[in-house]
């Protein structure tokens, strides 16, 4: 597919090469999605919207591969590739009561400026794999107002930005950044994980805290002592970090 596709205001099911739109229960089925354009967007996504992924699906485009305009949830065991010239994944929303809610699937996300922007949603993410390279000098891999990764497998190349707050429980980061690898304005807090840190990635060490370094790897610990608390690190870093 060589055009945008605009799924935002769907009136009946629609379907097409790699896609599938069920209107009455709002499931978006992605299965062999091939689109490759020069338009703005590669394909936008109606609010409200359950994305099922299923095998490998690819989008790239001039600036956004995937927008969405409101709710959604992300399901499945399929990969979706996303190259976009400025973000790969954008929540466009301006309602900060937006959720935007990834519970499966494989996301590889490259992006001239921003990985997944999310800059009014809330970004919650339980389950999943995700390799977000922002080839910017200053690229952020993930931008958004309050983030919540609370699960999941990341590995990303530029910091992982919260306007408001970030939450990252039990789950498992990679990053390497050229400023802070970690930013919240408000409050940054690590629950049931064990923190390496340092400015370079060959250079990391065991912490117990997380000062701006640019570089961090983050082990999931909660399946190590079952539910009890192995790391609990609550501070505020300032955007200036």
């Amino acid at each position: 597919i060589t055009k945008s596709i605009n799924l935002t205001n769907p009136r009946m099911n629609m379907t097409g090469a790699g896609y599938a739109w069920m209107n009455l229960d709002k499931t978006l089925t992605l299965d062999g999605l091939y689109i490759d354009t020069s338009d703005e967007y590669g394909m936008r996504i109606p609010d409200g919207a359950t994305v099922i992924l299923k095998g490998n699906n690819y989008i790239r485009a001039a600036s956004y591969a995937m927008g969405i305009p409101g709710n959604v949830t992300f399901k499945g065991n399929g990969t979706l590739t996303l190259v976009g010239g400025d973000s790969g994944l954008y929540f466009y929303s301006t309602d900060d009561t937006t959720i935007a809610r990834i519970m499966g699937g494989n996301f590889k996300i490259t992006a001239g400026g921003v990985g997944i922007r999310s800059e009014y949603t809330t970004l919650s993410v339980t389950k999943g794999t995700f390799d977000i390279d922002a080839l910017a000098k200053d690229g952020v891999a993930i931008l958004g107002r309050t983030l919540k990764l609370h699960g999941g497998k990341f590995t990303a190349k530029g910091a992982i930005t919260a306007s408001q707050n970030l939450e990252i429980r039990a789950a498992d980061l990679s990053v390497v950044a050229d400023t802070a690898a970690l930013v919240a304005a408000r409050k940054l807090t690590l629950k049931d994980v064990s923190l390496s840190v340092g400015n370079t990635a060959d250079a990391l060490s065991k912490a117990d805290s997380y000062n701006g370094e640019n570089c961090i790897r983050i082990k999931s610990a909660a399946n190590l002592l079952g539910t009890s608390l192995v790391s609990r690190i609550t501070y505020a870093v300032t955007s200036a970090a």
